[in-house]
Parts: structure tokens; C-alpha cells; sequence
């Protein structure tokens, strides 16, 4: 599957092991939370500007991090995981 810059969520949810759980697609930025069976989780910070994404990820306690997305620090993917 091609990037599809639209819909950055498909494609991640066709590459990895998470499945899409929230977005928040309202403004710049913008952001899509993703979780795996175990309880893992995965936020994706899209900077519609300037085309760029931005990863964090843990281990549990998803929707506290969901909530709080907008204040925790994004780093590059090879970084992240």
C-alpha cells in the first residue's frame, strides 16, 4: 500500500501490530492513537503545515496519554521505537 498523506492512519494500521483507536482530526496538529491487544499504545502527531510526523508509544494507560496528547513529547520514528 502507497502513503497515503489523506489518510496517514490506514497505512499505519496495515503496517504495524496497532489498530486505529482514536483521531483528533479538527485542527493542526493533528493526532491518531493506536492500540494493540496487549494494551500497548501508539500516538501519531501529524503537522499538517509542514507534512511532518511525529511518534510516542508505551506500554499502558492509553486513554490517560490520549487525553493528555497534546502536552506529551513527540520524537521521530527510528527514535521512538
Amino acid at each position: 500500500m502507497a502513503w497515503d498523506l489523506e489518510h496517514p492512519y490506514i497505512y499505519m494500521q496495515e503496517a504495524l501490530s496497532y489498530r486505529i483507536s482514536d483521531m483528533d482530526v479538527s485542527s493542526n496538529p493533528r493526532y491518531y492513537g493506536y492500540v494493540d491487544k496487549a494494551g500497548k499504545w501508539m500516538i501519531v502527531k501529524e503537522d499538517t503545515t509542514g507534512y511532518t510526523y511525529r511518534y510516542i508509544r508505551g506500554d499502558s494507560d492509553y486513554t490517560t496519554n490520549w487525553t493528555g496528547r497534546a502536552l506529551l513529547s513527540y520524537d521521530y520514528y527510528y527514535n521512538t521505537f
